[in-house]
C-alpha cells in the first residue's frame, strides 16, 4: 500500500496540509527581548466597558519619544520592542481622556498598564510602579526588575554588581567560583548578558564584573533584571538564573553620576559605602 502511486501523490498534501493546520493554531509572537519589554493594556471608559479604536502614546522620558497606538476591537493594545526605562502612557478617545500613568519598564517583561478614560479635566499625573507588582500575569517569568537608583543603592564589593541577584528569593551565596546557586542549582547554570550579548568568563562560566573585568560596575548600568525561572524562550538556555544587565544609553540631560567606590587592593574587598557624586558629561 505505502508504494502505490495513491499514497505517494497523497502524502505531500498531507504533510502540507498538517503544517498549515499547525501554524494556524500557534499563538502569535510578540517583540519581547531580553533587552526590551512591552507594555501591554486594556482601555475602558467610567462605566467599565471597553474602548475600541482609543488612542493611546507612550512617551520615553529620556529622550521624549513618542510612540502612538490604537486599541483593537476589545479595547486592547501593545507597544513591542520598547526600550527599558521610565514612561508616561495616556489614552484619549473623543471627548475623553485618561490620566497620566509614570511607570518603569524593565527588560524581558511585558508591563500591563489598563487606562479608564473620563471626560477631560484637568491633567494628572500617577506614579506606577509596574516592576513591584505583586502578580505578574502577562508571563510566567519570576523576575526581579532593578531600576539605576537600586542598581546604585545595592551594596557591590569591589565594583562586583553580581551581589544584585543575592536579594533575589531562591538565591544563596555561593563559595569561590562558584557565585551563586538559584534554587539548589550550582552557580555554573547562571546566565549573564549585557545588551543581550553573553557576558561569561569563559573559563569559570561566570560574569565578567569588577574592576578587572569587561563590565565596570553600577556606573555603567541603567537597570538590572534576574529571572530564577527561564520559562520564556528568550531565556532558556540555561537552567539556572538569568542576570541581565541593561547599559546606560544617551537622555535628554546633560547632568549624570558616578559612583566611588572605597575598596581594597586587589578590587574584590569589601569597601566603605558608596557614594554618588554628581558629574557634568
Amino acid at each position: 500500500m505505502k508504494g502505490s502511486p495513491f499514497f505517494k501523490r497523497l502524502w505531500p498534501a498531507m504533510s502540507g496540509l498538517s503544517i498549515l493546520l499547525f501554524l494556524a493554531q500557534a499563538p502569535g509572537a510578540y517583540g519581547q527581548t531580553m533587552t526590551t519589554g512591552d507594555i501591554v493594556g486594556t482601555v475602558t471608559d467610567a462605566s467599565g466597558a471597553v474602548v475600541p479604536n482609543a488612542k493611546v502614546t507612550a512617551k520615553f522620558v529620556s529622550t521624549n519619544e513618542v510612540r502612538a497606538a490604537v486599541t483593537n476591537p476589545s479595547g486592547q493594545y501593545r507597544f513591542a520592542l520598547m526600550q527599558s526605562g521610565d514612561y508616561l502612557v495616556t489614552g484619549e478617545a473623543t471627548g475623553l481622556k485618561s490620566k497620566t500613568e509614570k511607570f518603569t519598564l524593565i527588560g524581558g517583561n511585558e508591563t500591563a498598564i489598563n487606562l479608564r478614560l473620563e471626560v477631560q479635566g484637568t491633567q494628572e499625573v500617577i506614579e506606577v510602579q509596574a516592576q513591584a507588582a505583586i502578580l505578574q500575569t502577562e508571563n510566567a517569568n519570576i523576575t526581579s526588575g532593578f531600576n539605576t537608583s537600586q542598581v546604585n543603592i545595592l551594596p557591590a564589593g569591589g565594583g562586583d554588581i553580581t551581589t544584585i541577584a543575592y536579594t533575589v528569593p531562591g538565591v544563596i551565596q555561593g563559595k569561590g567560583s562558584d557565585t551563586f546557586t538559584t534554587n539548589g542549582l550550582p552557580g555554573a547554570t547562571n546566565l549573564f548578558t549585557l545588551n543581550g550579548s553573553d557576558d561569561m568568563d569563559p573559563y569559570l562560566n561566570i560574569n565578567n564584573s569588577g574592576a578587572s573585568n569587561n563590565l565596570l560596575g553600577a556606573n555603567e548600568v541603567a537597570e538590572a533584571s534576574v529571572i530564577v525561572n527561564a520559562y520564556s524562550a528568550d531565556f532558556g538556555r540555561m537552567s539556572g538564573a538569568q542576570v541581565n544587565y541593561i547599559g546606560k544609553t544617551g537622555k535628554m540631560c546633560i547632568r549624570d553620576s558616578y559612583t566611588i567606590l572605597d575598596t581594597p587592593v586587589g578590587g574584590r574587598g569589601r569597601g566603605a559605602p558608596a557614594v554618588a557624586v554628581p558629574v557634568v558629561k
